[in-house]
């Protein structure tokens, strides 16, 4: 995707000629491109740590029941891959984009500032500019609370609802 959208914005600045540069364009793409598949990806390494009791001693994925949580391959992938690139996602990410724009408060409607992360908090007022990413913490404690809890489909759906 981040190849596409390089290649989308090159094309673009050479064809209209513009002057401007385009970096700022490239990195809006990028973080606007990461907002969006932040859900799923998260969603996705959590599935991965959710283990399901089929059998006593019997361990299998969630997902994909036919992958027992015992095995060496899960073992590593969870481990060192999907618990890794969950706090990546869930924590980090947000709390550094949080931590940026805290320290940049005062300059949040100014040149590249606006242009990079103005869709986390164009629709706030400015003292609650941090807003959205108590709705991304919210969307991350949903994850986890749909994919972990024993709660039927339609008890799932209503607290999503709820929350959402």
């Amino acid at each position: 995707m981040v190849v596409l959208i390089l290649i989308y914005w090159t094309l673009a600045h050479l064809i209209t000629k513009s002057k401007d540069p385009i970096n700022q364009k490239i990195n809006t793409s990028i973080i606007g491109l990461c907002v969006m598949l932040q859900p799923s990806i998260i969603s996705q390494n959590v599935d991965i740590l959710n283990c399901i009791q089929l059998d006593p001693g019997m361990e299998v994925m969630s997902s994909t029941p036919t992958e027992s949580c015992d095995s060496q391959t899960h073992m590593i992938f969870a481990n060192y891959i999907a618990l890794p690139s969950f706090f990546i996602w869930a924590f980090v990410w947000p709390l550094l984009i949080f931590s940026y724009l805290f320290v940049k408060k005062k300059q949040l409607y100014t040149g590249a500032v606006f242009g990079k992360f103005s869709f986390f908090y164009i629709g706030y007022r400015m003292k609650y500019f941090y807003w959205d990413f108590v709705i991304i913490f919210r969307k991350v404690l949903l994850i986890i609370l749909m994919t972990f809890s024993g709660f039927t489909i339609l008890s799932k759906l209503y607290i999503s609802m709820e929350l959402d």
